[in-house]
């Protein structure tokens, strides 16, 4: 057979047919590698297999700012004084001129006072919500003012109404509202929350409301309702009427409910644990005195701070004063001889610790003397089983304080002289 052509690539000597073909491809191929036209191509290969691309996300991860959401604390100092002497369950509002005003329960319903400081309180002349007169009305006691602003410059008050003493199954409670122009002639607008029907076993009391970032208005009280344990749920409305009560509850077991919007959106709620009666089956799970936690929807709340633990301390409420300093105003119950005021308010002032800023840095520590107290929950008291409803009921209406109602100048019920869930302290003349 006849031999096939042997086609030699070498370039050199003279260039003829398919020999000089192939060498001008060989020469244009390396002209086109040598200009970098193949490099597209090259460049992932090499950047992938260069070990110092990590670092930049691997930096990026730990430069980034932290969590808004961490642990918020104060560090609490008694005020001097006292700021109500012969009426307590404090509701402090501020101004539109810087003034604040405490309404609080005494002789014949819901009173105020007026200060320029919010130490010093003078008493302002009347009765803001008169109660009834006799026993038997929804509104023979009424207490536990809280106030809401409405759009046209009025305010909304809420406030509990109750047909009679006692606790759970022995009085009713339920939650009122009613409107003013000035904060100081109010009048009536009816029923709020029926807790009769709404799963709350005859008892909505210690309501204590908010308006939301977005208008609506959210009323934090204690409830009957088994599931709350004999402690706080929540109540919404969008009209500051009609109330759709929220499911769970927002803290089990105590009572006397304050709210605040801080400045990083979070909320702080002030809860109160109370003394039990001597013949319950179990000890409180926290020592007596008020306590705080934090939530981001108002909704699910922890981090639970000390504020204040004291023997006959109930029903606080917070106002801010300056960035990142709060007061709370809290009912206290002194002691005192029969026929002596012995029911008085008193406040303590905590300036907020450990709020985060945007840059994930803590503000340098306080050069305040004020003595902090040690809030983290292992320092506490541990937890005991969970209190039955029917005992923590009783510690909701059976109280350190001493009080004697009046619901007529010719009735007296003497024999009611302890229960107490923020019930109006009436102080004998």
């Amino acid at each position: 057979m006849p031999s096939r052509p042997i086609v030699e690539v070498g370039c050199g000597g003279g260039l003829t047919g398919t020999r000089a073909l192939l060498c001008a491809l060989l020469v244009a191929a390396a002209a086109i590698m040598a200009a970098g036209f193949f490099t597209p191509y090259l460049k992932p290969t090499v950047l992938t297999s260069t070990p110092t691309m990590t670092a930049t996300p691997q930096s990026l991860t730990t430069t980034k700012p932290v969590s808004t959401s961490l642990q918020l604390g104060f560090e609490w100092t008694k005020d001097p004084g006292t700021r109500i002497s012969d009426g307590s369950v404090p509701y402090v509002c501020r101004l539109k001129d810087g003034r604040f005003r405490l309404y609080y329960c005494g002789e014949g319903g819901i009173l105020s006072a007026i200060s320029a400081d919010g130490l010093t309180f003078e008493k302002e002349a009347g009765i803001r919500i008169a109660r009834a007169d006799r026993l038997g009305n929804p509104e023979s006691i009424v207490g536990d003012a809280t106030i809401v602003n409405l759009l046209d410059g009025r305010v909304r008050m809420y406030y509990k109404g109750a047909n009679g003493p006692g606790g759970p199954g022995q009085g009713v409670h339920r939650i009122f509202s009613a409107v003013s122009s000035d904060g100081l002639s109010f009048e009536k607008e009816g029923l709020r929350i029926d807790s009769e029907k709404t799963g709350d076993r005859g008892w909505a009391s210690v309501p204590e409301a908010i308006k939301l970032p977005d208008g609506k208005v959210r009323i934090y009280y204690v409830s009957g309702d088994f599931e709350a344990s004999g402690g706080i749920m929540s109540a919404l409305s969008s009209d500051g009427l009609n109330f759709q009560k929220e499911s769970g509850a927002r803290v089990k077991t105590l009572v006397d409910p304050a709210i605040t919007i801080l400045p990083d959106g979070r909320y702080l709620l002030l809860a109160v644990v109370l003394p039990r009666p001597p013949d319950a089956s179990q000890k409180p799970e926290r020592p007596i005195g008020i306590y705080s936690f934090t939530s981001d929807d108002g909704l699910v709340f922890s981090n639970q701070q000390v504020v204040l633990q004291e023997e006959s301390v109930f029903d606080p409420s917070i106002i801010e004063l300056d960035d990142n300093v709060y007061r709370v105003f809290y009912g206290k119950d002194i002691g005192g001889q029969p026929g002596q005021p012995n029911i008085v308010t008193k406040s303590v002032t905590g300036k907020a610790r450990h709020m985060t800023a945007s840059t994930g840095m803590k503000p340098a520590p306080t050069t305040s003397k004020t003595t902090t107290i040690d809030t983290h929950p292992d320092t506490l008291r541990k937890s005991s089983p969970p209190i039955n409803f029917i005992d923590h009921t009783m510690l909701a209406s059976t109280s350190h304080c001493q009080e004697i109602r009046r619901f007529g100048r010719n009735h007296q019920d003497e024999s009611y002289n302890s229960p107490r869930v923020r019930s109006t302290p009436v102080i004998p003349s």
